[in-house]
């Protein structure tokens, strides 16, 4: 082998071990963890406490919002409140004011065109919390549908005393193409990655 044939190598090989420390390492937790659950050794909330389910939404057409906002408002779960904070206060006002009327738990509030921030999106996430009645916050956004009507259940039941911050996992829809597949298998492993290192402390996203 040449000098260059080695370095090249070298790199391939370290690059390789490397992928072996986040598959038996960082992905096993998740494996560990999902044969735990399956085994009863993993202690859940039984008396599931109230939450306030926030959401940004920002230029979402009616009719995507409304199938959105159904599955959240009709969650299987004894007490909870939706708080949708609008960026847009010009579209989708009046259909959550309408729905507002059929669904009391739905709160609605918005930011004007006016307010200078950094981020707005921070800002409507901290309005938002602010004006949250419960101590669990659920944060969510208007492109990303429940799993099923269990899905606050889910969530909610790792809610235990010592847990300060619950984090979930989001898929795209399943649609022909390999365009779509790409994105499917990308979202995964960043998926697993930000999902394995908060299970081993050390969460970054």
């Amino acid at each position: 082998f040449s000098t260059l044939e080695l370095i090249l190598l070298s790199c391939s090989g370290t690059l390789w071990l490397i992928q072996l420390i986040y598959y038996f390492v960082l992905y096993n937790k998740l494996h560990k963890r999902k044969v735990a659950v399956r085994k009863g050794k993993v202690r859940f909330l039984e008396e599931l406490p109230p939450l306030s389910v926030i959401i940004y939404i920002k230029d979402s057409r009616e009719k995507m919002l409304h199938e959105f906002l159904l599955p959240v408002l009709e969650q299987d779960y004894p007490k909870f409140e939706v708080i949708v904070v609008n960026d847009a206060p010009d579209h989708g006002e009046e259909l959550l004011l309408l729905m507002q009327k059929q669904y009391p738990h739905l709160h609605y509030t918005f930011i004007p065109n006016s307010a200078r921030y950094i981020s707005r999106k921070k800002l409507a996430l901290t309005l938002g919390a602010k004006a949250g009645k419960y101590e669990w916050l659920v944060f969510t956004e208007a492109n990303c549908y429940p799993a099923g009507k269990n899905w606050l259940r889910l969530m909610a039941r790792n809610f235990t005393p010592s847990t300060q911050v619950v984090l979930g996992y989001s898929n795209f829809q399943y649609k022909n193409g390999w365009s779509h597949k790409y994105r499917s298998f990308d979202l995964l492993f960043t998926s697993l990655r930000y999902l394995g290192f908060a299970h081993a402390g050390r969460p970054y996203m």
